[in-house]
């Protein structure tokens, strides 16, 4: 889960932690940065289930929201999970009280399979989360504006 609040000393913390999973094959995660002035908008990682399914999960600074950017990150992750990596199956699972990470989902291709009651806990409570996967095979046949 993600702290909230998430504070610069977080994103550090989640930053130093991508090198050794890469390494270890045990995932991957990329910052998402501003081509044209080169500061951090937020992150995105790929963690492999299996040889054939995977999770990815995605922030962006407060301040940057409802830009596109969130969604142009996880299409390009997508991209490169199906292509490069062959993988079959790429899914995400937000709190049902986060909707505008669904609309991410969405707008990236993803389908809303239901909701996974108790799914985590967070300060003690167990939460729902709302499962969105994609698959290879409707990636292939998806169209995207941005």
């Amino acid at each position: 889960m993600i702290p909230c609040p998430y504070t610069e000393a977080d994103a550090r913390k989640w930053f130093a932690t991508l090198a050794p999973r890469r390494a270890a094959g045990t995932g991957a995660g990329f910052a998402v940065v501003d081509a044209g002035a080169g500061g951090l908008l937020g992150g995105i990682a790929f963690r492999p289930d299996d040889e054939r399914r995977g999770e990815a999960g995605y922030w962006v600074r407060k301040e940057r929201r409802g830009q596109g950017i969130a969604t142009r990150a996880v299409r390009l992750v997508s991209a490169w999970v199906i292509i490069e990596l062959g993988f079959a199956r790429i899914q995400l699972h937000w709190d049902v009280e986060n909707v505008a990470s669904q609309r991410v989902a969405e707008k990236a291709g993803y389908k809303r399979e239901g909701v996974l009651r108790a799914w985590l806990e967070v300060d003690g409570k167990a939460r729902d989360h709302v499962l969105y996967s994609l698959l290879a095979t409707e990636w292939r046949t998806q169209t995207f504006g941005s």
